[in-house]
């Protein structure tokens, strides 16, 4: 897909003014061949990720808009619309197929370094352009004030004074890119026919130079700086020794403990304790061994879903790929997600998903049914509290029964079942 992209990219740059028929046929041709291509990538993925977890991927989105936008493109070229007979030129449209070549960002690792920097600056950016506008705004009055009855010269023009705000507000962008700004500064010096006013109009023209080419300009260039450090920092902190949260290794040992207690896919919640007690870290708690109480919390923590009374080798997969992701987020100051919202650009866990859902296609598509499930948290809290009770229950019975009569005892025992226990868990198991 990336080269047919880049492909798509090099066949619009070859076009020109007063193409042959048979030429301008064949790029016609080869747009429609792609942009069909492209279509169906979207339909596979629809398919295969079904519409809410397609929709869930900003990058998908951002396909999905190129593509809708490259098919009304395409029928226009072929409806012959002129924009000679028509206010609305077809051309424009043109345009969702060249930003497709924004999708290469995410194959390449600078670029998309580049892109989630600009992208972390825009709320500070939006700050620092309304102090520049608001600084243009008090200039373009100030210019109109003392500047509307310059004469014409070399550089004061029709397209460059401040006779009327729009034009000053344009003539001081001009000057913040630092174009000919001297030479404004120059032909004011007569601000009337005959009337010489030297100090002010240098006061004007440096200060606001001052202020906005050298402070406002040089305060984007900083956010912009600070947030690609920040984004290197955070690429660094996962390539540090200790390495990425997860890695292949990892899983290859939550799937040897899995199979030193189960044979299959399926695990009873009852070992899910004892599973997670000899699993090694990150996954497990190996070395760390929790008791009943703080495993129920982990377990709500973490939230796996039951299946009966049995646990999936893929929810507690994912469940605990989760935690250690967002035990991850919270420590660089991020939110905590959900497995389906981890990003995509996380490559580790993009492939743990991949890889999980082709194994398991049928349990994804059970999951994209979003039945309520209960889930192991639940279950152990419900089977402790009836542990707890029994225990309770069975105490006060023998402190009853050293207080009855031998003849109460043999008459007791003969109406009474015996207690059946079912229920008990060896949570101690280890």
């Amino acid at each position: 897909i990336m080269c047919l992209i880049g492909l798509n990219v090099i066949v619009m740059a070859m076009s020109y003014y007063e193409m042959p028929l048979w030429y301008r046929f064949t790029l016609k041709t080869i747009n429609l061949t792609l942009t069909g291509i492209f279509v169906l990538e979207m339909l596979f993925k629809w398919v295969g990720l079904g519409l809410r977890q397609y929709f869930k991927s900003g990058w998908n989105i951002f396909d999905c808009i190129i593509v809708f936008g490259s098919i009304v493109s395409l029928v226009l070229d072929w409806s012959g619309i002129d924009k000679s007979t028509n206010n609305f030129d077809p051309t424009i449209v043109r345009i969702f197929r060249v930003v497709r070549i924004f999708r290469l960002v995410r194959r390449f690792r600078g670029l998309n370094r580049l892109m989630k920097t600009l992208v972390f600056s825009l709320p500070a950016l939006y700050n620092v352009g309304l102090l520049l506008v608001l600084v243009f705004f008090i200039y373009a009055i100030f210019g109109m004030y003392l500047l509307s009855a310059v004469p014409y010269g070399e550089f004061i023009n029709r397209h460059a004074n401040f006779k009327t705000f729009p034009t000053a507000m344009v003539t001081l962008f001009r000057m913040s890119t630092g174009e000919s700004w001297n030479g404004l500064m120059h032909d004011s010096y007569e601000v009337r026919p005959g009337v010489f006013n030297r100090p002010a109009v240098i006061l004007f023209y440096i200060s606001f130079t001052v202020i906005s080419l050298m402070l406002l300009t040089n305060v984007f260039v900083a956010v912009v700086l600070q947030n690609f450090e920040r984004e290197m920092n955070r690429e660094e902190a996962e390539l540090r020794s200790e390495g990425p949260p997860l890695n292949s290794q990892h899983l290859k040992a939550f799937s040897h403990a899995w199979t030193d207690i189960e044979d299959g896919e399926y695990m009873h919640v009852t070992k899910v304790h004892q599973f997670l007690n000899t699993l090694s870290p990150p996954l497990g708690l190996r070395g760390n061994p929790l008791s009943i109480k703080e495993m129920i919390r982990f377990l709500f923590e973490i939230h796996v879903p039951m299946s009966g009374q049995h646990v999936h080798f893929v929810d507690l997969c994912l469940a605990l790929t989760t935690q250690i992701f967002n035990q991850r987020e919270r420590a660089m100051g991020g939110k905590e997600v959900d497995i389906s919202a981890i990003p995509e650009e996380s490559e580790v866990m993009k492939m743990i998903r991949a890889q999980l859902w082709r194994t398991f296609p049928q349990l994804k598509r059970d999951k994209e049914t979003n039945i309520q499930q209960s889930s192991v948290a639940e279950f152990t809290a419900a089977v402790s509290v009836q542990r707890w009770w029994r225990l309770k229950k069975e105490g006060r019975d023998a402190l009853t029964l050293r207080n009855m009569s031998p003849r109460k005892k043999a008459q007791d025992s003969m109406r009474r079942p015996p207690i059946q226990d079912t229920m008990r868990i060896d949570f101690d198991a280890s």
